[in-house]
């Protein structure tokens, strides 16, 4: 994740909104079983994500880790991730993964000023052609055509040598004329000096002596390519390409919503290049949402009422005592043995028997002994959750234990509203998963009440922690619970840096 900061810090000078962006599209993931870095939507949890090979940008220059973020950024943009479920339009998908992979590596130094590693792919290197000018259908054609005139052009000297050897028979020459041996020292096939020269030559690569990144490149070595997007899921084999495509445009759309929900809240204006990638997905049918109205306590959504009966509780004691066994004695006035003088009580026996007095710790007048834990209760509420899901949630939060904590409920999207118990069934209104919203509500509670609040942020992980969080507050102050089993890994990933995994919960543990 450092390697990774280094990188998004370095993206950051040279655009800020391409790194909002970036930042707010999908998250990095560690995966050594890939060679380099890949972007890919999964299914399963609907988002995506950045897959990136720990070692392979560990020994990068800031600036590589900075082409990187934006290349598999770009992938996102240019939609290349719904052309990947596109099997009708473009059957050959490797010529469909050398196009993409052209395209943005050729116009990633004008567009963001860095240049992209030695291994990539680069249209004027493989094909003599600047891609950065081409759609990704241009790109495919010109691929395409390539192949088939060099496929035509190999058939045409098979055809060749074959009248000509057909031709040496017939005229008695044996294989070992001159004019074969000059025909071969000239390029033939079977030129043994040039095989032999090209082997060393491999032979030096191999050895890793100065220069080997840019000799990889030239010989078509592309250890530094990126895989291509990727498209991941446990029901892929029963999906039609409609449904995948579909599914994918349901995550792009919610995940470039949420990247320009941020740019809003960061009063970050988009260059013109980027408002035009944004309506593109927009005409491609993706749906983003480019006025979200952030933080308004007002936005609401409804649903059918709770049944109280039939919602989920939660066992909060024991919850209370997992986050801090300190809790479960809070609200009781604190203590200690003092010896300035005799209990009164037990004056009688004095000084036969001494027994300490009791000094109480807090001022009784202020009463902060007496004061519960000041508790916010974060509900998620996006558009991730299930709808079945949200009558749950909502009656979660009528079963906070009152005596126990001082709770401060709120659901919670790319906005927050306080939850109401006489109004259960209203809730914020569902977008996207904009963490930063909890902590403006924090920040609120604790301006209000005079004490930074513990903040239990009930969600399926969905989001990302924007730079301007508070790392101290959050490490000390915030726990974290899955609303399902497998939501745990993916709140593990995303808060790496803010959370240990005591902190993060699984709610089916706590029913």
């Amino acid at each position: 994740m450092e390697d990774y900061a280094r990188g998004l810090d370095m993206l950051r000078l040279a655009s800020r909104a391409f790194a909002v962006v970036a930042s707010g599209i999908g998250y990095p993931i560690a995966n050594t079983s890939i060679p380099t870095a890949q972007v890919s939507v999964n299914l399963n949890s609907k988002k995506i994500e950045f897959e990136v090979n720990p070692h392979f940008i560990h020994k990068m220059k800031d600036s590589e880790i900075a082409s990187v973020i934006a290349h598999e950024t770009y992938h996102v943009l240019l939609g290349h991730l719904g052309e990947m479920a596109d099997i009708d339009t473009f059957p050959k998908r490797e010529i469909l993964i050398d196009a993409q992979e052209c395209i943005i590596n050729d116009g990633l130094p004008g567009n963001v000023g860095f240049a992209t590693p030695a291994g990539t792919f680069k249209g004027i290197e493989r094909h003599n052609q600047d891609f950065s000018i081409f759609s990704t259908q241009e790109g495919y054609d010109f691929i395409l055509q390539k192949q088939e005139e060099e496929e035509d052009s190999k058939d045409d000297d098979k055809n060749e040598d074959g009248e000509k050897s057909d031709s040496s028979q017939g005229s008695g020459s044996g294989s070992g004329s001159p004019s074969d041996e000059k025909d071969d020292s000239e390029g033939g096939s079977g030129s043994s000096e040039k095989d032999d020269s090209d082997k060393g030559e491999d032979e030096d690569d191999t050895d890793g002596g100065a220069g080997d990144e840019n000799d990889d490149d030239a010989d078509g070595d592309h250890d530094a390519a990126c895989g291509g997007p990727q498209v991941t899921g446990d029901d892929l084999e029963d999906m039609s390409p409609e449904d995948i495509a579909d599914a994918i445009k349901k995550v792009l759309g919610k995940a470039v919503d949420e990247a320009v929900q941020e740019l809003n809240d960061q009063k970050v204006d988009a260059t013109p290049e980027l408002e035009e990638m944004i309506d593109n997905l927009k005409d491609a049918g993706v749906a983003v949402n480019n006025t979200p109205n952030y933080g308004n306590p007002q936005a609401k959504d409804t649903f059918e009422v709770i049944d109280a009966l039939s919602g989920v509780n939660l066992n909060w004691v024991e919850l209370l005592k997992a986050i801090n066994p300190d809790l479960k004695t809070s609200g009781r006035p604190k203590y200690r043995d003092a010896w300035h003088a005799p209990r009164r009580k037990m004056l009688h026996s004095y000084p036969q028997v001494v027994l300490p007095t009791r000094k109480r710790l807090d001022d009784p007048n202020e009463k902060k002994g007496d004061s519960l834990p000041t508790f916010i209760i974060a509900l998620d509420m996006s558009g991730s959750i299930p709808t079945s899901l949200l009558k749950d949630l909502a009656s979660l939060a009528q079963s906070i234990p009152t005596n126990k904590i001082k709770a401060f409920p709120i659901t919670w999207s790319d906005n927050y509203r306080i939850f109401d118990v006489n109004q259960p069934n209203v809730i914020c209104g569902r977008g996207g998963t904009r963490i930063g919203t909890v902590q403006d509500y924090a920040d609120r509670v604790a301006k209000e009440e005079g004490v930074d609040p513990y903040v239990l942020v009930i969600t399926d992980g969905g989001f990302y922690m924007p730079s301007n969080m508070d790392r101290a507050k959050v490490s000390s102050k915030w726990y974290w619970m899955a609303i399902q089993p497998g939501d745990v890994r993916m709140i593990a990933n995303v808060t790496r840096d803010y959370a240990t995994p005591e902190r993060i919960f699984n709610m089916k543990d706590y029913l």
